[in-house]
C-alpha cells in the first residue's frame, strides 16, 4: 500500500471539498443556535436544519469527488499516477468518510448532548436512529458511485434514500410503543429501534465490503 500516495489523494479530495465542508459547519452552527434557543418552534426548526446538513454533506462530496471526477474526465489522470486501483478506491473510501464523519459527528454528538442535558434523553434513541438513516445513505451512495461509475444510478440512489426519510419517520413516529418511548422521560432501547440501528449499522458495513469486493473484480477503471 502507498500510504503517501493514498494521503495525497484524500488531501486532494478534501481541498476540492473544502467549500462544501464549510457551509456544513456553517449550517450545523446555525441549526444548533436554533435548538440552543430553546423554545418549540426554534427546536424543530433547528432539529430539522440539523438533518437537512446530514443529507446535504452526504450527497455532495460523493458526487462530486466520485461521479464528477469521472464525467470531467479527470480520472485518467488520476490512474496514470503511481496509484493501484485498490489504493484509488481506498482513498476515495477514506476521503469521503472522513469528511462525512467529522461534520456527522460534531453535528450528532452535539445534538444528543443537548437533549440529554435539556432533560429530552428518552429522545436520544430515535435521535441516533434518525441521525444513522442519512450516514447508511451516505455510504450506500459512496458504494454505487465507486462501482458503478454510473452518474444516472447515482442519482437513482441518492433520490431514492432521500425520499425513504420522509415515509420511514413519517410511519415510525406513528406506532404507539416508539411514540410512548419516547415521551416517557426515561431512556428506553425498546427491541424494535435496536434492531433499526442493528440494519442501518449492517447496510454501512455491507456497503463498505461490498465497494472493495466488486472493485477488485474490476479490470478496467478507466
Amino acid at each position: 500500500m502507498n500510504y503517501a500516495m493514498v494521503g495525497r489523494l484524500v488531501l486532494k479530495d478534501w481541498y476540492l471539498n473544502r467549500l462544501a465542508l464549510s457551509l456544513a459547519v456553517a449550517g450545523g452552527a446555525v441549526a444548533l443556535g436554533l435548538i440552543l434557543r430553546g423554545g418549540e418552534l426554534a427546536g424543530v426548526l433547528g432539529l430539522s436544519f440539523a438533518f437537512v446538513v446530514l443529507i446535504l454533506i452526504g450527497v455532495i462530496p460523493p458526487m462530486w469527488n466520485i461521479v464528477q471526477e469521472r464525467k470531467n474526465k479527470s480520472l485518467a489522470f488520476v490512474m496514470s499516477l503511481p496509484v493501484s486501483a485498490m489504493e484509488f478506491t481506498t482513498a476515495k473510501v477514506v476521503a469521503n468518510a472522513s469528511l462525512y464523519c467529522l461534520v456527522w459527528l460534531g453535528i450528532v454528538a452535539s445534538v444528543l448532548w443537548m437533549l440529554a442535558a435539556g432533560g429530552y434523553a428518552s429522545w436520544i434513541p430515535l435521535g441516533i436512529l434518525a441521525s444513522l438513516a442519512p450516514m447508511a445513505a451516505f455510504f450506500l451512495l459512496v458504494a454505487v458511485a465507486l462501482v458503478t461509475e454510473s452518474e444516472k444510478w447515482s442519482m437513482v440512489v441518492m433520490g431514492a434514500c432521500n425520499v425513504s426519510y420522509s415515509f420511514a419517520w413519517f410511519l415510525l413516529v406513528r406506532l404507539p410503543q416508539v411514540r410512548a418511548d419516547a415521551t416517557s422521560g426515561a431512556l428506553v432501547w425498546s427491541s424494535l429501534i435496536v434492531s433499526i440501528i442493528a440494519i442501518e449499522l449492517g447496510v454501512i458495513v455491507l456497503s463498505l465490503v461490498l465497494t472493495f469486493y466488486l472493485q477488485s473484480r474490476k479490470t478496467n477503471f478507466i
